[in-house]
């Protein structure tokens, strides 16, 4: 140790005797610089060290957080899209019974149509048959008349000429009478 002193003191008389440098002077300023380095590093980069570490921790925290929100914003839109999905096919299935459904009602009230006009042609064959035997038997009746009316009269002039009114007149009261 001894030597490294003298080495050192030998070096500083030297820097001393050609460059004109005050090894006091170097030591003061390398032990105030030493000084002002353990204070800046405990006053200052300690402290702006852990904020910084904080401020990097606070940072990867709230990516961590924003992932998983992200991740269970995806969930919940797939769940929603998946909602969709099965809302548009139970609409498109809702649509579908409703048409079934009209269509079927549709197609008994056509049975029923056709039903009711099949009873009504019925009806009014029915009705038409009657009419049709009701005036041939009015028109039968109204031949009778007119064939007795017809006879009636040429039996009264050939009465007229021969002379059998009365004859006549009984026979007539005889068959209108009955």
């Amino acid at each position: 140790m001894d030597r490294l002193t003298e080495f050192t003191s030998s070096i500083g008389k030297l820097l001393e005797q050609s460059l004109g440098i005050d090894t006091g002077q170097i030591l003061l300023q390398w032990i105030a610089t030493l000084i002002l380095f353990v204070v800046v590093t405990k006053f200052l980069w300690t402290p702006l060290t852990n904020l910084l570490e904080q401020r990097q921790a606070t940072i990867d925290n709230d990516l961590q957080e924003a992932q998983a929100l992200n991740l269970e914003a995806k969930k919940l839109k797939e769940a929603m899209d998946n909602q969709l999905l099965a809302a548009k096919e139970e609409a498109k299935s809702m649509i579908e019974a409703a048409r079934k459904r009209a269509q079927n009602e549709r197609e008994q009230l056509v049975a029923q149509v056709d039903e009711e006009l099949a009873s009504m042609r019925e009806r009014a064959s029915a009705d038409l048959a009657q009419d049709i035997e009701k005036a041939k038997a009015d028109l039968q009746s109204e031949v009778v008349n007119i064939a007795f009316l017809v006879a009636e009269k040429i039996l009264q002039q050939q009465i007229n000429q021969e002379g059998y009114q009365q004859d006549l007149d009984a026979l007539l009261s005889e068959t209108h009478g009955k």
